[in-house]
């Protein structure tokens, strides 16, 4: 087999990916909604520790304390 990706010219483990053709792949495993809520709501905790500066900052500083909520609410309920 590391003959076979040096000749193609991938990553071993990309090569048996694409020999593993009889199983499910789904390509978008690391995009879920599951993964996507949890990226977003990381950044907006870093963001909340930010000062806003214009009056469309402070607006949503206002609005994300409860748009948080509603993400971890979600998140509560994958699981």
């Amino acid at each position: 087999m590391p003959a076979l990706a040096v000749v193609v010219g991938k990553n071993l483990r990309t090569v048996q990916r694409y020999l593993e053709s009889n199983q499910n792949t789904d390509q978008e495993k690391s995009t879920t909604d599951v993964v996507l809520l949890k990226q977003a709501s990381t950044k907006l905790k870093q963001w909340q520790q930010i000062e806003p500066k214009t009056p469309q900052e402070k607006a949503l500083a206002k609005h994300l304390p409860k748009l948080m909520s509603l993400i971890e609410d979600i998140l509560g309920n994958e699981k």
